[in-house]
């Protein structure tokens, strides 16, 4: 699977795309959602509160796609699509990117999208990220697993921790 940042630009009345490969022709997957995009728009816009609305026009399916170059920040391996677009997400201005990121860069921040998750205030299980049934306890080495809690029934899942 291939991922793309589409950014709805209000103020331009245009679609960017921001792809990690570049260029692409037909972009039938885009165009659908965005039908479906006016769709819900449509409805949304016939609620009774929303009718003296002074929004631009929001006819998105009609605006015009446009593929933004991205110079630099390109892919060059076939698995960092999602690590380019969480770049693009953060960077993108509605202009430019705010900030330089290569091929490079992705190995540095396949550890840094780790971390995030695993430090997450929202992450219930922090640093401990692997759940096991008992079958599969012993798969691993007893060096880098430790048991924190062995519950009374063998069915439910024992928390594991891992060093």
């Amino acid at each position: 699977m291939h991922w793309y940042l589409a950014v709805i630009n209000v103020r331009n009345m245009e679609i960017q795309v921001l792809d990690s490969l570049g260029k692409s022709s037909g972009r039938n997957d885009l165009i659908n959602t965005i039908k479906g995009l006016q769709r819900q728009i449509d409805m949304v816009s016939q609620r009774k509160e929303l009718k003296d609305h002074r929004w631009p026009d929001l006819r998105v399916a009609s605006w015009p796609l446009r593929e933004m170059e991205m110079k630099y920040a390109k892919q060059t391996d076939s698995s960092s699509c999602g690590l380019f677009l969480l770049n693009y997400i953060e960077y993108w201005t509605g202009d430019e990117l705010s900030d330089n990121f290569t091929q490079d860069d992705m190995l540095h921040f396949r550890k840094k999208l780790a971390a995030i998750l695993l430090f997450s205030d929202i992450n219930k299980r922090k640093g401990c990220p692997l759940y096991k049934y008992d079958k599969e306890v012993d798969a691993g080495s007893s060096s880098d697993v430790q048991i924190l809690d062995s519950p009374t029934n063998p069915k439910k899942r024992k928390l594991l921790c891992v060093s």
